[in-house]
């Protein structure tokens, strides 16, 4: 009662009457109430529930530590006992004690929930001025109506279920030149390849296609001299929006241009600009209203919104896509394959799941996904252990708050390191240990794992990539056999970059499996 009288004061003052809006200031009352909840839920057994179709019930029994599965037919009631859910040892620490404080967050949560519209901004670095179009980006734009417009038209038009799904062809085209290329020496027995450069053409290649429907990888590159020179631009260009310019940290700095960054930046952000305005102008110049390209679309919109919907703004929604989204999915597949290889138990897990789950002689489908529950503990693992971004993309206070008893200046760079908090032993048991099990017993808090980003400049683009990453990885488990090129475990150890790259690129044996015989027998004449 005293904690929360002392709450009261501090946030809202002695002379003033609690209202709604303070609510969101006092945590300490909103972990009062959640306790009591817990304690005293307002109904202990929640109302039935009853299955409509056929289903299966997964999880894990810590009790016993074993894994259980239930087929449940349809018509079956399921009763929830939330009263003894709430007081459970297994889920609850001291579970009989009234203790608010078990509900106070953490500084993550405390930094995107309560001060998630002060943090929503971003710093005004070198490399959103030049890359950015000026800081009117998705990436780089400040929080206020430019950014909440660009990110309405990024979750309506380019990353919304229906858009997505109408690329799935191509994701299932760009899978199957991998699978068809790691196949061509591995049909009769086990074949060294390197996997790294594959990946990256994969990503690539689906990036591109959505966006302006060109390949830049592959046989059937239609304009090869265009494509080595935007791989070799995406890639340098990529390098120097991870680079560190001293003049953003020591203000004399600026106008010495230690290390030429700022006139590098200027160089690249030139040479980008040039190559987007191109992409649009040639889709312009053909005008294929038919053609479903990213660009199309949007300069479909153009015509009816031209105010929205400028050169401008479409250049930065497209090379955001590009740069943000061909990388950090590679690079992430990469990771996942080395825990596997590393890992033949969990491969093994993996595979048996997918030949459970699907059927015979079929091919993994995105619409398998949701079945194959290992397969995408297996990518939330890969995620916690060597997420994308190791720091997410800095934050910035647009007003003074409070973080952890910390008073914080406006104008403040708010850095988050997502690698150490998703290796945080006091957040995760055997912390540093890949271990896709322990997301099968719910250890999934967003506060915990956020490769992605959290609050509202989270990252819109998480649903390509789990669906770029659940098809590729599900096919590659799916169609070989994996072991390691020696008996040596594969280094594990991490290079420099932006996105957290293997030091060591990835290579590894693999050996086709009889389905994938016949699943290139079915597609040979679709690819």
């Amino acid at each position: 009662m005293k904690r929360a009288t002392i709450e009261l004061v501090n946030e809202i003052g002695q002379e003033k009457l609690i209202d709604e809006p303070d609510i969101s200031k006092l945590q300490y009352l909103q972990g009062i109430i959640s306790e009591t909840l817990r304690l005293y839920p307002a109904a202990p057994m929640l109302v039935p529930h009853m299955s409509s179709n056929n289903c299966t019930v997964e999880g894990y029994c810590k009790v016993v530590i074993r894994a259980f599965r239930y087929d449940i037919p349809r018509d079956t009631m399921l009763l929830v006992n939330a009263w003894a859910l709430h007081r459970d040892p297994n889920v609850w620490d001291d579970p009989k004690s009234f203790k608010p404080e078990g509900f106070e967050g953490d500084e993550v949560e405390e930094c995107f929930t309560k001060n998630d519209i002060v943090l929503a901004n971003r710093p005004r670095l070198s490399v959103g001025r030049h890359l950015g179009y000026n800081y009117t980006t998705m990436v780089s734009a400040p929080y206020g109506d430019h950014w909440r417009n660009l990110r309405r038209i990024s979750t309506l038009e380019i990353f919304s279920t229906n858009r997505l799904n109408m690329f799935l062809g191509i994701r299932r085209d760009e899978v199957k030149y991998l699978l068809r290329k790691l196949s061509k020496n591995s049909c009769q027995g086990f074949a060294k390849v390197e996997l790294k450069s594959m990946f990256s053409e994969l990503t690539f290649n689906i990036i591109m296609r959505m966006v302006a429907g060109k390949r830049y990888y592959g046989e059937d590159v239609k304009d090869v001299e265009e494509a080595r020179e935007f791989r070799e631009l995406a890639s340098e260009v990529l390098k120097m929006s991870g680079a560190t310019n001293p003049g953003e940290f020591v203000a004399v700095l600026r106008w010495i241009d230690h290390g030429g960054l700022e006139k590098k930046l200027k160089g690249f952000a030139k040479r980008t600009d040039v190559f987007m305005q191109g992409l649009i102008d040639e889709a312009r110049n053909k005008d294929e209203e038919g053609k479903k390209t990213m660009i199309n679309h949007l300069l479909s919109l153009q015509k009816s919104q031209p105010e929205y919907y400028t050169d401008q703004i479409i250049k930065g929604l497209m090379l955001v896509l590009i740069l943000a989204g061909t990388d950090t999915t590679a690079v992430t597949l990469e990771w996942a394959m080395s825990n596997l290889i590393n890992h033949p138990d969990v491969l093994k897990k993996a595979r048996v799941e997918l030949d459970t789950q699907i059927e015979q002689d079929k091919w993994i489908d995105e619409q398998d996904v949701p079945k194959l529950h290992y397969l995408q503990c297996i990518i939330s693992e890969t995620f916690r252990l060597c997420p994308p971004g190791p720091f997410l993309l800095p934050h910035s206070s647009s007003n003074d708050c409070t973080i952890g008893g910390y008073d914080i200046p406006r104008d403040t760079m708010l850095l988050v390191n997502a690698w150490a908090i998703h290796r945080d032993l006091e957040l995760w048991e055997d912390a540093t240990n890949f271990k896709p099990e322990r997301f099968e017993i719910g250890e999934g808090d967003p506060h915990k794992l956020m490769p992605f980003g959290l609050g509202r400049r989270a990252c819109p683009g998480a649903g390509l990539a789990q669906r770029t990453l659940s098809l590729t990885l599900g096919s590659l488990i799916q169609c070989f056999e994996w072991e390691r090129v020696t008996k040596e475990k594969v280094d594990m150890a991490e290079g420099n970059g932006l996105t957290m790259p293997k030091a060591i690129p990835l290579e590894a044996m693999c050996k086709a499996r009889p389905i994938m015989h016949k699943i290139l027998s079915k597609s040979m004449n679709d690819i």
